[in-house]
């Protein structure tokens, strides 16, 4: 039987979507609305104001241990944070 032959691939697709929505909404429910998030307090407006809206960063920082992590594969993890705390903070070589 070919793939899609007799719509096995949209009813494939209907419950992959279904799935996905239900874990969004699951997910997001204190934020939609009636959620304790919809409309937050000045207070925890304020709270938040500094939080990162995305994770680019962490992002940045996992590609830099995948860096070290190919090229000395024997590293410590706390060799490696190390080494990432120096250089984000542009202190100079302390050992």
């Amino acid at each position: 039987m070919a793939w899609g032959a007799e719509g096995n691939d949209s009813l494939l697709m209907g419950k992959l979507l279904d799935a996905i929505l239900t874990a969004i909404e699951r997910q997001l429910e204190h934020q939609l609305p009636g959620g304790k998030f919809w409309n937050p307090s000045p207070e925890l407006q304020s709270a938040a104001a500094l939080c990162e809206c995305n994770n680019i960063s962490w992002e940045r920082q996992f590609a830099v241990m995948k860096s070290y992590q190919y090229k000395a594969p024997a590293m410590r993890m706390t060799r490696i944070e190390g080494k990432q705390l120096f250089k984000a903070n542009k202190c100079k070589k302390a050992y």
